[in-house]
């Protein structure tokens, strides 16, 4: 796409959430828009899905509430960007610059954040279910539990737990989903975690602490119980392999 052009479609935006006449929404599914100065641009509620955004500058522009599903945003500049409740499901931001970036209650939900510069960013709220944080910069610090799923593997074992996907925490409190059990697990470090940032960011953020072999990847949490026991064996039998290499 041309400047011109999208310098009329965002203007022609900006009219549209000021309820102005000739004001339209800015559909820019799908389209490439790589290298492209968006520098400080106003695209709140924006549908960018697909878009090709690869090295774009977006830093300080308003994408809040924007759809930015499938996006590819690879080494783009989004510092000091809102994103908050923006949709990135899926999106690549491997390598980006997300320094001081509002993702408030955004949903990075199978996300590809590796490599990208976190530092100073919100993620107060947001949804890493699924998303690859290896060699990402920046990310909060997080407790770590040894053993991690080996310890979760015994107290499903014992039934000092119950495993339950479908929420963060049962209201018996032994009841958990995977976040929630590495959150559990964490102790009062773990809560206060999860009370500053919110469960899918805690959870994430200790698994990721505690568990190097996963190489940045978040597991799915919204994964059915079946399979998530499934994950849980799978990481129990890799953690016991790496223990057995150590003492070897």
């Amino acid at each position: 796409m041309r400047a011109e052009q999208l310098k009329e479609v965002v203007d022609n935006h900006g009219k549209w959430l000021l309820s102005q006449e000739g004001g339209e929404r800015a559909n820019l599914k799908g389209a490439n828009l790589k290298g492209a100065n968006l520098k400080g641009a106003n695209l709140k509620g924006a549908n960018l899905k697909g878009a090709n955004l690869k090295g774009a500058n977006l830093s300080g522009a308003n994408l809040s509430d924007a759809n930015l599903s499938d996006a590819n945003l690879r080494r783009a500049d989004l510092s000091d960007a809102n994103l908050r409740r923006a949709d990135l499901r899926r999106a690549n931001l491997s390598d980006a610059n997300l320094r001081r970036a509002n993702l408030r209650r955004a949903d990075l939900s199978d996300a590809n954040l590796s490599g990208a510069d976190l530092r100073g960013a919100d993620l107060r709220r947001a949804f890493l279910r699924n998303a690859d944080l290896k060699g990402a910069k920046g990310l909060p610090d997080a407790p770590v539990v040894e053993n991690l799923f080996t310890t979760i593997k015994s107290n499903l074992d014992t039934k000092d737990f119950t495993l339950e996907m479908k929420s963060y925490h049962g209201k018996c409190g032994s009841t958990h989903c995977i976040a929630g059990s590495a959150i559990n697990l964490a102790g009062q470090s773990g809560y206060e975690l999860e009370k500053k940032y919110g469960s899918s960011v805690a959870g994430a953020l200790i698994i990721n602490a505690s568990c190097p072999y996963l190489e940045g990847k978040v597991p799915d949490f919204g994964a059915s119980n079946e399979n998530a026991l499934k994950f849980i064996n799978e990481c129990a039998e890799k953690e016991r392999a790496l223990s057995n290499k150590e003492c070897a």
